[in-house]
């Protein structure tokens, strides 16, 4: 959850993506909740758009991916 905050208020949901530049740019790229957002966005709005759905659902589940492997590292790490 404290990661999920950070990446929101990095997320484009306040400054236009267009008019940031250097390092906050750079944030927003390879931040997940714009694409996941998106996703929920264009299910409810736009109807079932597939490409963006899909890069919403591909990004979550990288996402979730390198989480749980941190996650089961740690645990092993701290019970060994």
């Amino acid at each position: 959850m404290p990661l999920f905050f950070r990446f929101a208020f990095l997320a484009i949901a306040f400054p236009p993506e267009d008019k940031l530049s250097g390092w906050p740019k750079m944030a927003v790229k390879t931040n997940p909740v714009p694409y996941v957002m998106e996703a929920l966005r264009a299910m409810v709005l736009d109807g079932w758009e597939w490409g963006t759905i899909l890069t919403g659902v591909w990004v979550a589940g990288v996402e979730m991916g390198v989480l749980v492997v941190v996650a089961t590292w740690l645990y092993r790490k701290r019970t060994a």
